[in-house]
Parts: C-alpha cells; sequence; structure tokens
C-alpha cells in the first residue's frame, strides 16, 4: 500500500483546529492499515513524522 502524508496545522486562526482534525483523519487511517506521516505545514523544516511520533509533539498533545 502507498504512503499517504496527512498535512496539518498551517498558520492561520485555525490551526488547533487542522491539528486536531488531522490527528482523528491520521488515526482513522492508521486503524485502517495505512502506511501514513504527518506534515506540520506551519513548521516546514519539520520533517514527515509517523503518528506516534507527531502526537508527542507538545502542539499535538494540546489539542488531544
Amino acid at each position: 500500500m502507498a504512503r499517504v502524508v496527512v498535512l496539518v496545522g498551517g498558520r492561520s486562526n485555525e490551526r488547533a483546529i487542522s491539528l486536531k482534525t488531522g490527528l482523528a483523519v491520521a488515526g482513522a487511517l492508521e486503524r485502517l492499515g495505512w502506511d501514513l506521516r504527518l506534515l506540520d505545514t506551519g513548521r516546514p523544516e519539520r520533517p514527515t513524522l509517523p503518528l506516534a511520533a507527531f502526537k508527542a509533539l507538545p502542539e499535538a498533545t494540546a489539542v488531544a
């Protein structure tokens, strides 16, 4: 199966909502067996990360 990249975050006022919904979508895709990574478009210097690693980031735990 191909790898999927879920884009989350961004720099707008909707950042927290994007993080929260992106994590929910990523979790659903992971449960379905997809190989996925998350990319925070508001932090382009950061590499794409697996869901478990992304959830450990401070901004992800703040919206969980």
